[in-house]
């Protein structure tokens, strides 16, 4: 199991600044905030004198009962999703618009960030490499091939996302590519920064960033990432990044002492920011306005184009590890604690009087099962093709078992990576006269989609009639498919097939 040492958001904050040994760095102008409440004023004063906007942070929910607690995404404020858990056990929380709720997850590790592109089209990763997806009922696992910790994902379509992540004490930087079907490994860059993982993936148009350990930014251009150069001051791990335009990204780090770097369409410049902590998180609303998260629940308001960095008082003492706003004035800032005991923390950031319910989670009950189907098919080494009543099935007398066929199917509505019993079973149509005994076996399913699984070409033997009193004849074919310790997830199947003499 992953240690504590590894994750990125927590390794232990050195004690000792840098900034002095950093020549030519900028420090960031820091006006200085009230510490005493967790209202801040900002904005323009209205006629009466008073500050026209007044930033409120407060408990988003109660999450006393929370693991530790890393990123939030959403589609609208009726709609998000706050991801987390316990070191052994994914959490997921939801927002209806009126209450939180706790959501039933598949048995992952602690997930680390989540982006989607719709209220039934979310992605989940975390460490272990785990990685799940919600299609607007339920989450199901998505078999990730790696057992690395998995820090970021992100995509431009369904077709077309990239999950980043890696060790950041040793080893390789991980980055993956999923097609909507496929997961597929891709060569990070050799790069000047001996960097071992990377942290988060964001793009915009056309441009796509990765951030990583030890100032390390690689950009996806022309089919190809490379190493773009981050200045001097890009000597700490950066761990997200978001942007309004191809012209305007920012990218925040920094362990011991925060980094901000900013994107101007051309060139990265990154600055050390003297006095602030460690930045984990940042989202981009407005163009002149990225709100920053970090240690110790430090938040601030940063300004590319004034190049100013305002700190609000949050009231919290958790890090921030995530940031997300719904575009409707309600910043979601996410985080808590990541050594035992794990914690969580949940801020909501809004203009004007406080107004949060904080109250616990409902749990969301097990869904009952999402509705299988089973389609039967053949492949015979090709792509699969599914089989109608009437259907020609070839029959194999070479190879194992004498007379045999080989049987394919594809099917919805199965947890990923279950244990299935596979029950066949044939008779022939003319007279009923058993073909296949029944017979229960186990057997496993190869996920082609979330939600989708596929087994091609399942040899099974015809045992009780002759191959010249089967073949050239009508057969019943009867397959069941149960999830072997959930005998409620099930889906059959019954087809009539022509059984085609073997090739001479």
């Amino acid at each position: 199991m992953t240690q504590y040492s590894r994750n990125p958001m927590l390794k232990p904050i050195l004690m000792a600044s840098i900034a002095a040994v950093l020549a030519g760095c900028t420090d960031m102008p820091i006006p200085a905030g009230d510490n005493a409440s967790n209202v801040s004023d900002n904005g323009s004063p209205d006629e009466n004198g008073a500050p026209a906007d007044r930033v409120v942070w407060g408990d988003a929910f109660d999450t006393r009962d929370s693991g530790a607690l890393s990123a939030v995404w959403g589609t609208a404020p009726d709609d998000v999703f706050v991801v987390g858990g316990q070191r052994e056990q994914a959490e997921v929380y939801h927002f209806n618009g009126e209450s939180w709720a706790k959501m039933a997850v598949p048995e992952v590790p602690i997930l680390v960030w989540v982006f989607g592109f719709s209220q039934n089209d979310v992605y989940a990763v975390g460490e272990g490499g785990g990685i799940i997806h919600y299609d607007g009922s339920t989450w199901s696992e998505i078999e990730s091939f790696t057992d690395e910790d998995l820090w970021g994902v992100w995509g431009a379509s369904r077709e077309d996302i990239w999950i980043v992540g890696g060790d950041s004490d040793g080893g390789e930087p991980v980055l993956l590519h999923f097609d909507g079907r496929t997961i597929e490994p891709v060569a990070v860059p050799e790069n000047d920064r001996a960097a071992t993982a990377l942290f988060k993936v964001w793009g915009i148009g056309q441009k796509l960033f990765a951030v990583g350990s030890n100032g390390l930014i690689i950009e996806f251009a022309d089919g190809v990432w490379q190493q773009v150069p981050t200045g001097a001051a890009a000597n700490d791990d950066f761990v997200s990044l978001w942007g309004t335009s191809e012209n305007n990204i920012v990218a925040v780090g920094g362990r011991s002492s925060g980094r901000i770097a900013h994107y101007d369409g051309q060139s990265w410049t990154t600055q050390l920011l003297a006095g602030v902590p460690g930045l984990n998180a940042v989202f981009m609303v407005d163009a002149n306005q990225a709100l920053v998260g970090g240690v110790n629940g430090y938040a601030g308001t940063f300004d590319p184009s004034a190049n100013t960095l305002t700190a609000e008082d949050t009231g919290a003492t958790q890090t921030i590890h995530g940031i997300w706003s719904d575009k409707m004035g309600t910043f979601y800032a996410i985080g808590g604690r990541f050594n035992e005991p794990l914690t969580g923390l949940v801020l909501a950031r809004t203009l004007g009087e406080p107004d949060f319910d904080v109250r616990p989670p409902d749990d969301i009950q097990q869904p009952p099962p999402t509705e299988t189907t089973l389609t039967l098919g053949v492949a015979n080494g090709q792509p699969f093709r599914p089989l109608e009543n009437g259907d020609d099935l070839q029959v194999f007398s070479q190879g194992q078992g004498g007379i045999h066929v080989f049987l394919s199917f594809r099917t919805t509505g199965f947890p990923s990576e279950a244990t299935i019993d596979f029950t066949v079973s044939a008779t022939r149509a003319s007279d009923g006269e058993i073909a296949i005994r029944e017979i229960t076996q186990p057997d496993r399913l190869n996920e082609i989609a979330p939600g989708q699984h596929e087994r091609l070409d399942r040899f099974v033997r015809i045992t009780a009639l002759f191959p010249s009193e089967i073949v050239g004849t009508e057969a019943i074919f009867n397959i069941t498919l149960t999830v072997a310790d959930d005998p409620t997830i099930s889906a059959s199947q019954s087809i009539t097939v022509f059984l085609v003499p073997p090739v001479q």
